[in-house]
C-alpha cells in the first residue's frame, strides 16, 4: 500500500506574522549597514556599532600620547582605527589627498601611530606612514 503525503496547507495568520516580523527585523537590519557605510565610512555591524559606541575614547588613558597639532595630507588610502594598533576595530577609512587633522603621536612597538580628529570629533589613530605633510 502506497503512503500518500499530506499537503500542509494555507499557511496560518500565526505563520504569517512570524515571516512579517522576521522581514521587518531583516530590514531594519540592512538598513543600520548602510547607515553605518553611509554615516562612518566603514562596514560596522549593529553589535559592533553599539560596542563602539560604549568604549568610545576610553582607549586614550592607556597609551602615551605626545601631544601635537599638524595638518596632513593621506598619502594612501588606510583604516581609521579606534586604538592605536592593527588590532583595534576599524571605524572608518581614508582615502588618499583627504585632509586630517592630528592630535598626537604614539609609538608602540616601533610603530608610529598618528592620533587624528574624526569627522564626528572622536579620536582616531592611523600609522605615520599613511600620512605625509603637506
Amino acid at each position: 500500500m502506497a503512503r500518500s503525503r499530506r499537503h500542509p496547507g494555507p499557511p496560518t495568520s500565526g505563520t504569517k506574522l512570524l515571516f512579517m516580523i522576521l522581514g521587518v527585523i531583516l530590514g531594519g537590519l540592512a538598513v543600520m549597514e548602510a547607515l553605518s557605510q553611509v554615516l562612518f565610512h566603514s562596514s560596522l555591524s549593529g553589535a559592533q556599532y553599539i560596542n563602539w559606541n560604549d568604549e568610545r575614547d576610553q582607549n586614550k588613558a592607556h597609551f602615551d600620547i605626545t601631544a601635537m597639532s599638524a595638518r596632513m595630507v593621506v598619502s594612501k588610502a588606510t583604516a581609521v582605527r579606534q586604538a592605536p594598533s592593527k588590532a583595534g576595530m576599524k571605524v572608518g577609512m581614508l582615502t588618499l589627498r583627504d585632509q586630517v587633522q592630528v592630535t598626537g603621536k604614539i609609538n608602540i612597538n616601533n610603530v608610529t601611530w598618528y592620533e587624528i580628529v574624526r569627522f564626528d570629533g572622536r579620536a582616531g589613530y592611523v600609522t605615520a606612514s599613511s600620512l605625509s605633510r603637506r
